[in-house]
């Protein structure tokens, strides 16, 4: 009985000598800073995340109200039972919007994990999860005794309903949508026992309020990293490993929806212009953003009239502004990604943009954000109600025209999206298509 005893005095001394050797620190935007720990191959937050801002420096609303909660549609934080002491001990809660919002959450060089990373997670500690739980955190008759190093602690959770619960348990988001308005998060605790692991990778209400841990993402050998590094030349553009390229001296991700394969970000090249002024064929990629604003440019992309988009020529499917290897989009390609996602616009906006039965899910991860547009007078429309994709065909029926792909905040009948006719000097967004 005492040989026993030691020897598990001894395993805990050498998971805790293993766990220090693995852990290494990670800052948020806020600048804060958590530790980190390697777990099988992957790279963890040994604690919950408890920042207020996206990762582009906007805020992340405070919301303690609890009919407020409930009727969230964007993201928002509070602390446990709204109390800050508990912030200090546990970290914030978010609810699902703020996990998935385009803006990031997750610190530079972090992602949220998604539900296969949660399942690798519970493979890698075989489905103990004591292992999980900090030294001497209460699990019904046993203890935990955080051999991982991943630190959890009890902090209970915010249900849809806007009310906290501290039931000896602690869930944790995936990035992962499950359908509708759920999406998967693991939950640590006696409550659920869905399988005899007490380490549940389930689904729950986006409007739930969880506790955000964060992994850190592969390493990626390229040469080009960042925004931030030496410009390419215009139109050239550099395949990285990690399904992004580098154009212009910017980073775009790319997806594959069906047999497409899409730009996430809106198009962002060119030399800004007034909205006041019209883009001329003048050798010079020219943009507007939106309320004469460059900060909209980095967030939304830049705006184009039709003839600057397809940089005066007017074969289908023409590069235009797009980087080599890729087009501007046709009108039956559009209708292609339409087929791809059974008609449902939501699926094509990012999580958070529109509101009511069109609010975003983005199933296909297109990512498309309610950018807006220029008017022809040079004026702006209103940011948040809608957005607008460029085809490449000419319009031979109504002169001075062309057809959109037009995305709703609320939408229209069941579509959320529809094809219209416009004047070519409106400023719309671009998104490319490979070849």
């Amino acid at each position: 009985m005492k040989e026993n005893k030691y020897n598990k005095i001894i395993y805990l001394i050498i998971s805790l000598l293993l766990i220090s050797c693995n852990k290494s620190e990670v800052k948020d935007i806020d600048g804060n800073l958590y530790n980190a720990v390697k777990i099988g191959n992957q790279i963890w937050m040994a604690e919950n995340l408890n920042v207020d801002h996206y990762r582009n420096g906007d805020p992340i609303p405070e919301i303690n109200d609890t009919k407020e909660w409930k009727n969230l549609e964007y993201g928002a934080w509070c602390y446990y039972n709204n109390d800050p002491d508990n912030g200090k001990k546990y970290g914030r809660l978010y609810n699902w919007y703020a996990v998935n919002d385009y803006r990031g959450l997750a610190p530079d060089g972090w992602h949220i994990p998604t539900q296969e990373d949660y399942e690798n997670l519970k493979r890698k500690v075989n489905s103990d999860e004591n292992a999980l739980l900090s030294v001497g955190v209460i699990n019904g008759e046993k203890v935990g005794n955080n051999s991982s190093g991943f630190s959890a602690l009890f902090g209970g959770d915010r249900s849809y309903h806007g009310d906290f619960h501290l039931d000896n348990s602690i869930s944790f988001w995936s990035a992962s949508h499950s359908g509708g308005t759920s999406a998967y998060f693991m939950y640590l605790g006696p409550g659920i026992t869905y399988e005899n692991s007490h380490i549940n990778v389930i689904n729950r209400s986006m409007q739930n309020g969880a506790y955000v841990r964060c992994i850190k993402n592969s390493e990626v050998k390229t040469e080009n990293h960042s925004v931030n590094e030496k410009k390419i030349e215009m139109g050239k553009a550099k395949e990285l490993e990690n399904k992004q390229i580098s154009y212009a001296g910017k980073i775009y991700h790319t997806i594959k929806i069906g047999s497409q394969t899409w730009l996430k970000e809106n198009l962002d090249v060119g030399t800004m212009i007034k909205g006041n002024q019209d883009q001329s064929n003048n050798g010079t990629i020219e943009k507007y953003c939106f309320d004469d604003d460059p900060a909209n440019c980095a967030t939304y992309g830049g705006l184009y009239q039709w003839n600057e988009a397809m940089q005066y020529s007017v074969v289908e499917g023409s590069k235009g502004i797009c980087p080599d290897g890729w087009h501007m989009p046709t009108y039956g390609e559009f209708q292609t990604l339409i087929k791809s996602v059974n008609d449902d616009g939501n699926s094509l906006k990012a999580v958070g943009q529109g509101n009511g039965e069109g609010i975003g899910i983005n199933t296909s991860e297109f990512t498309a954000l309610l950018a807006s547009y220029r008017r022809p007078d040079g004026s702006f429309g209103q940011l948040g109600d809608n957005t607008f994709f460029w085809r490449s065909q000419e319009n031979r029926i109504l002169l001075y025209t062309n057809v959109a792909l037009r995305l709703y905040q609320l939408g229209r009948g069941m579509d959320f999206f529809n094809f219209s006719d416009y004047l070519l000097p409106f400023g719309f967004s671009v998104r490319c298509v490979k070849d």
